[in-house]
């Protein structure tokens, strides 16, 4: 029986690809480095911190691109905080629903602070009981995920997600993998996939919806 939710954050409950590329290109350019183009930048959501400085910011050394990224980690916060991101249909009303009948977490590839924008800007922090980030611990994503199972003495949660990434992670920790399918990727073999908030309802909460 499942006992609480955990959910990635990009492409899973917003996009905040437009202020963060915005941040990239500023730095990228102050710097002197070759740009990234779009498509690229949004392949790398999800990813760990330091695999995408790797694969940005070409013509840097890596080292130079891990101090620059300081910086571009400080401008991204800042711009979401001005600019705002785009939350999927749906996701606020449902995750006030299941919120009442599950924990729910939110285990993510982002630096540290990202997170808590996502949530202080939306006025969210009521609905998670907890999160963490790579940035707080450097560790994959399914040793989070492990983590917080842990820290929060929760034994079958379920892990919903948007890329082959977070499908890995979820198997890792060994728990079912729900995959959305209007992210930033694709998984191999999901438990189930998500197209919107509503079917999402309706899976973890089939007493209270309309068939």
């Amino acid at each position: 029986m499942i006992d609480a939710i955990i959910f990635d954050l990009d492409g899973t409950l917003w996009n905040a690809t437009l202020p963060a590329y915005k941040a990239l290109r500023f730095v990228e350019d102050k710097y002197g480095a070759q740009a990234t183009d779009y498509d690229t930048f949004c392949s790398l959501m999800g990813k760990p911190m330091d695999e995408i400085a790797a694969n940005t910011m070409e013509g840097l050394p890596l080292e130079k691109k891990k101090s620059i990224f300081k910086e571009f980690y400080s401008l991204e916060l800042a711009l979401i905080r001005k600019e705002g991101s785009i939350l999927y249909p749906h996701m606020v009303d449902t995750l006030k629903k299941l919120k009442d009948h599950y924990p729910l977490f939110i285990v993510s590839n982002c630096q540290e602070g990202y997170i808590e924008t996502f949530l202080e800007t939306h006025n969210l922090g009521e609905l998670f009981k907890d999160y963490i980030s790579w940035g707080e611990r450097n560790k994959p994503k399914g040793e989070n995920i492990l983590y917080i199972m842990k820290k929060n003495s929760i034994k079958s949660p379920v892990y919903v997600g948007d890329t082959r990434g977070d499908e890995l992670a979820a198997d890792h920790a060994g728990i079912h993998y729900y995959h959305v399918d209007f992210g930033f990727g694709q998984a191999l073999k999901p438990y189930k996939t998500i197209s919107n908030f509503k079917q999402l309802e309706e899976e973890f909460l089939p007493d209270l919806t309309e068939k």
